[in-house]
């Protein structure tokens, strides 16, 4: 099995992987959509703490937000800022290189 200890920690697909009735690649595919989701929501909370950091200290270049949520791995805070732009939640604004995002006015 390739993922058999995750899998084992889920309902059915542990026990049809330990039963043998879940081939390598239908557990891989399950497990690569457990992640998926796994990412998705680190995104969303990633979005939701770079909100709030932009709500209580008002606007941010994007190397400010990185330091501030030095926690947080620089690409998931990029994809965070992305969720937030798609939502329309941002203003961006930019000046040569560097890039200040702030929350749209209501």
């Amino acid at each position: 099995m390739l993922w058999g200890d995750e899998a084992n920690q889920t309902s059915w697909v542990g026990r049809a992987a330990r039963w043998g009735l879940l081939s390598d690649f239908e557990e891989l595919a399950f497990m690569a959509t457990v992640m998926r989701e796994s990412c998705v929501s680190e995104i969303g909370e990633t979005a939701g703490k770079v909100w709030h950091v932009l709500d209580v200290k008002g606007p941010q270049t994007v190397a400010k937000l990185v330091k501030e949520l030095d926690d947080i791995p620089r690409d998931v805070i990029m994809q965070g800022l992305g969720w937030l732009a798609r939502e329309d939640k941002l203003e961006i604004e930019e000046e040569g290189r560097t890039k200040t995002v702030s929350l749209k006015a209501n």
